[in-house]
């Protein structure tokens, strides 16, 4: 049987990004690192230590494969001009970078020859050549792509499914070509419950004999192992072998080029709730210690319902944090709650879909048909409406308006590809993020017409009306290692800059985003602090 000889921590720094890939050449491993809003590529020893700096012209590269000869990184790289992430080509000791073509990628693999690439974009799997040319598609899904890898002979590929209708995950093998698609059978009943949860992210050994993958049920993350059969994984069951598990996340493993060891990212995430303190500039604590997102403040300002980030549960409570109330259990994975105008009914997304709660507990009512997925949804000041995004494949998401007494729901013209809508205090507007032109856009009631209100993609999570509906505040999570939160003027389109992570007083924070505006209107940001590493399974494999 496979058995771990040893588990190491290799680094103690704690700004692993916690999803980056931790890639070996024998001697190095290469990393990247997060600070704030951008990712910088570093390298340690392979036996462990402080980072060292991998200087490159690609700004702000994420990992996602090294070839065989150890010569040359795959990395992702957000475009200026395209509706994605650009795909690069970079030497590992750094430098100049090689765009490969015109490709945009969510995350992509080589082949073992390292002159074929495979890289999902959404639904789609494709394979490309180094220079982007002779791409094909040779696969879809309904769902997310993720984690292209090629099996050693290069006859098969495997990949991760992420189901639109449920966010769960699954392992598929296909060949280059396209012919015989399957999802793998590792063992176990796939899970029915929380999104993310299921088996993902395999690696294969050099030789081909094995292949890792992590699985997370009940949050717990594991890493398993299994023996294939001539460099093939079965359709059958197969008998996976636990090696390692956590209550940390665990991102990716990935073998070392000798194939005795497995390299992953281990993070504990910590939240903290922050509100900006104007007159002083800075941010300070606010509801204790609760690791609240999603906050939504009552019409009459006295109360909140928020997620609970510990275990992804709906809660309400006073502003002051008394008289707080569970309101949704797991496996119930809850987001963006707001409040019907009498205070005594609170919509909210579950798990893909669309519920109500009443504000002393009770039972949960689903509000879409059960084939249907959707979320962030967003009331009208007489809560009679409300709009969501609805997710639907083929296709981009979409904004809906549902009729809340009689479920009629219709389509807001020219919002594909946009999300996490918010309707204005003074039900004239609404605002959503259009995620393919990377602009913060206004819909006018009146004419049912789209606007541009601001340039950039706003992190669509944290976009907030004031209450006035005189301006829209909003974040760039992405647009620097500050993250600013901005405002926006409706009438003239005056932006102006209100925080960055400057006006956060310590050190020891790895990121954070804007999730919520109270009455006073400051900003409310969800502080991610720094612990993630590297760490290694030292392994003997008969």
């Amino acid at each position: 049987m496979p058995k771990v000889l040893r588990a190491v921590q290799l680094s103690r720094f704690g700004r692993v990004e916690p999803y980056s890939q931790v890639l070996s050449d024998g001697a190095r491993i290469f990393l990247a690192e997060r600070v704030g809003g951008t990712w910088s590529l570093a390298q340690i020893p392979e036996q462990g230590g402080q980072p060292s700096a991998v200087t490159t012209s690609v700004r702000s590269p994420r990992l996602q494969d090294i070839d065989r000869s150890h010569a040359r990184l795959l990395v992702t790289a957000e475009s200026d001009t395209d509706s994605g992430d650009a795909l690069w080509i970079i030497p590992t000791a750094g430098g100049s970078g090689q765009r490969v073509g015109d490709v945009v990628a969510d995350e992509a693999g080589w082949s073992p020859e390292g002159q074929r690439i495979a890289y999902s974009l959404g639904p789609d799997l494709f394979v490309t050549g180094n220079d982007g040319a002779q791409l094909k598609k040779i696969f879809s899904v309904q769902g997310v792509i993720e984690h292209p890898r090629w099996a050693p002979d290069a006859k098969h590929l495997t990949f991760s499914v992420r189901y639109a209708a449920t966010g769960t995950m699954s392992v598929w093998q296909i060949e280059p070509d396209g012919r015989d698609p399957h999802a793998l059978s590792l063992g176990w009943a796939p899970p029915i419950h929380k999104f993310g949860e299921g088996e993902c992210c395999g690696d294969w050994s050099p030789e081909g004999r094995y292949f890792i993958f992590r699985s997370s049920r009940d949050g717990v993350d594991s890493i398993w192992i299994v023996r294939t059969r001539r460099g093939s994984l079965d359709r059958g069951p197969m008998a996976a072998v636990q090696l390692y598990t956590s209550p940390d996340r665990l991102n990716e493993p990935r073998f070392s080029p000798d194939g005795n060891k497995v390299f992953f990212v281990g993070s504990h995430e910590k939240r903290e709730l922050v509100r900006y303190d104007a007159p002083k500039k800075v941010f300070v604590p606010y509801l204790g210690d609760i690791p609240a997102r999603h906050l939504r403040f009552s019409r009459d300002g006295q109360w909140v319902a928020y997620k609970n980030g510990s275990d992804s549960t709906l809660w309400r409570s006073h502003v002051d944090g008394t008289e707080a109330l569970q309101l949704t259990f797991p496996p119930l994975d809850t987001y963006h709650p707001d409040w019907f105008p009498d205070g005594k009914t609170i919509v909210f997304e579950g798990s893909g879909k669309l519920y109500t709660v009443p504000f002393d507990g009770g039972k949960v009512e689903p509000l879409l048909p059960e084939d249907v997925s959707g979320g962030q949804p967003t009331l009208s000041p007489d809560g009679r409406s409300l709009l969501f995004t609805l997710w639907q494949r083929p296709g981009p998401p979409t904004i809906y308006r549902m009729e809340v007494e009689t479920r009629q729901i219709v389509r807001i013209p020219g919002s594909e590809d946009f999300e996490c809508p918010q309707w204005s205090p003074d039900g004239k507007y609404a605002v959503a993020s259009d995620r393919k032109d990377r602009k913060l856009m206004l819909f006018d009631f009146a004419s049912q017409k789209w606007s541009e209100l601001a340039d950039g993609l706003p992190y669509g999570w944290g976009i907030r009306w004031s209450g006035d509906s005189q301006y829209v505040y909003y974040q760039h999570i992405y647009a620097s290692q500050e993250q600013p939160i901005f405002r926006v003027r409706v009438s003239d389109h005056k932006v102006e800059q209100i925080t960055s992570a400057r006006q956060i007083l310590r050190a020891d924070v790895l990121s954070y985003t804007m999730t919520g505006l109270t009455p006073d209107n400051s900003p409310l940001a969800s502080l991610v602090h720094t612990n993630s590493d590297v760490h290694a399974l030292e392994l003997v494999l008969p």
